[in-house]
């Protein structure tokens, strides 16, 4: 433990570096935070970092995310839609999220999904958003294919949705999809002006809001296409959304595609909720037509810490975190001399800065500490900043240390008068700013009463006010009679404190207090700085001899 002394007339004070520490090495572990859509993941056999928790897929319908070890294997994560067949290769590597994606390299290759269970895939009337949403790589010489398709044939009309790679182009085709009534029905298409590349991870997202009639797709979150399907130019009534009511057709996925498939699903919901649940972590989102952007954000904090004293002194905060470019984490730190609750708005948060801390918390005191990290991906929602450690190291101010060499060195029978000596604390902030109480009682093991001030009514110091401290400091006195009683009981409440009187035996203590103790405030309320006080020091005892009245 290192220390720092200070001299002052060859008297010191000792103040000793603590620490405050989380995550490798630390006290406390990283999983004692309190987490908000952020984890604790295991590094290494003794290391820990704290991440963004990843994206969940609650939202979905249907989900494939193709961790499997056999194409066989495959099924619904939500375990909604059965799998009637599944035939591709497995493939370890560099997926968008996990360890294994989809390789149809084959004509066999495909996946069928049954629809027939009256969920989304096989209704007729579609009121509330939905959505398709997956990751593809296609292959480099893939120049048309067909990704999925649901459809369904009668009368020489085609019905459902399908999804086709044309010219290396994304291109959607909701065939009599919508429609006004049976007969009425209409086909519309959207296609991408981009080409895919067959290197890179492409995330296609296919939005449908009935309510509106708008249909959209999106390509690594940003919009590349888009029609709305209203009864006409003049009557903008959106039109029906729905299957045929004879389709029992299964979902087949890859049937005629070369190329890498990961993170397929179905489900419900707009666009702006649900666009990062493909994604490992939150990407950031831009609204164009009101041009606002929001990113979110994670969060861990720390329950309210104390130190073993109060007036603690802050002296740095350190910590290890990983930020990948674009990403954010932000450490914060609040202090207080007295209690607070976790959730406390009371006492406020400050952005940790290195060049300003030491300045921002100059002349501050401290008890109750507490530190929050904040986390964010980056703008693509690829990649979470990470932190593995968090330290604050302080300077505690421990209290006085017990009074010595108490004695009684004088003493009047007739008058009532013991005087106690005792040797000076070498404390410099007791000696500038401090003092000594004065305890007894009729046992040892009980002080009854207490006494705070002298005969005139400052702070016992146990010297003589024209003294000079250098000179006084070693040896210290202080006589109690009942008129030093009665001038502390005028002090108290009850104004009343144990009088001496001939005949018993009284036990004395001394206990000595800094310039931090709150010496004089008696509101009970009023707690801080109340441990700035020694332990009591050895008892002695004096006896006053019984009046020639009592000897009969």
């Amino acid at each position: 433990m290192g220390y720092f002394i200070f001299f002052l007339f060859s008297f010191y004070v000792y103040l000793f570096s603590q620490e405050i520490s989380f995550g490798e090495g630390g006290k406390y572990p990283l999983s004692t935070l309190i987490k908000h859509k952020t984890s604790v993941t295991k590094v290494g056999s003794h290391s820990y970092r704290l991440e963004l928790v990843r994206s969940k897929i609650d939202a979905s319908e249907l989900f494939l995310d193709f961790e499997n070890l056999k194409s066989s294997e495959l099924k619904d994560k939500k375990n909604n839609y059965p799998i009637l067949y599944s035939l591709y290769t497995v493939t370890e590597g560099e997926s968008h999220q996990g360890k294994r994606y989809a390789s149809f390299t084959t004509r066999d290759s495909q996946i069928q999904i049954a629809t027939n269970n009256s969920r989304l895939l096989s209704q007729k009337i579609i009121s509330e958003p939905f959505y398709f949403s997956f990751h593809i790589m296609p292959g480099e010489l893939e120049q048309n294919s067909n990704i999925f398709y649901k459809t369904y044939i009668t009368g020489s009309k085609k019905y459902g949705i399908e999804c086709n790679i044309i010219r290396n182009s994304l291109e959607v085709t909701f065939h009599n999809f919508f429609y006004y009534n049976s007969k009425d029905t209409r086909t519309y298409k959207l296609r991408s002006p981009n080409s895919i590349r067959s290197k890179e991870w492409t995330h296609i997202f296919i939005s449908v809001e009935p309510i509106t009639g708008y249909v959209r797709l999106y390509e690594n979150g940003v919009e590349t296409a888009q029609f709305q399907a209203l009864y006409s130019e003049i009557d903008k009534t959106p039109l029906i959304v729905g299957f045929h009511p004879n389709d029992t057709n299964p979902l087949i996925i890859g049937r005629a595609f070369y190329g890498k498939l990961d993170n397929f699903m179905i489900g419900k919901g707009l666009f702006e909720e649900v666009q990062n649940l493909s994604l490992p972590y939150n990407s950031v989102f831009y609204n164009p037509n009101i041009k606002f952007a929001s990113h979110a954000r994670g969060y861990a904090i720390s329950r309210v810490l104390s130190t073993r004293y109060s007036h603690s002194i802050p002296s740095s905060i350190h910590y290890k975190m990983d930020l990948p470019e674009g990403t954010l984490g932000e450490v914060l730190y609040r202090f207080s001399d007295k209690p607070f609750e976790e959730n406390s708005n009371e006492i406020s948060w400050q952005s940790y800065d290195p060049k300003l801390f030491l300045e921002q918390t100059k002349n501050l005191y401290f008890q109750y500490f507490q530190w929050k990290v904040i986390l964010r991906a980056d703008y693509s929602g690829k990649f979470t900043p990470s932190l593995s450690s968090f330290s604050l190291k302080y300077k505690e101010s421990k209290p006085p240390a017990k009074p010595f060499g108490l004695r009684v060195t004088s003493y009047d029978h007739n008058t009532l008068k013991v005087c106690l000596s005792w040797n000076s604390n070498h404390e410099r902030d007791v000696i500038n700013g401090g003092g000594y109480f004065i305890h007894y009682g009729v046992s040892p093991n009980e002080m009854i009463a207490t006494l705070e001030v002298d005969e005139s009514l400052s702070k016992i110091q146990g010297i003589k006010h024209s003294e000079d401290i250098k000179q006084k400091y070693n040896s210290l006195e202080q006589c109690v009679t009942n008129e030093l009683i009665q001038i502390n009981a005028e002090r108290k409440k009850e104004k009343n404190l144990l009088f001496l009187r001939h005949g018993l035996t009284y036990y004395f203590k001394i206990s000595a207090y800094n310039d931090k103790y709150p010496w004089g405030v008696y509101d009970e309320n009023f707690l801080v700085g109340y441990d700035q006080k020694s332990e009591l020091s050895t008892p002695v005892s004096f006896t006053f001899k019984t009046q020639p009245s009592e000897w009969k």
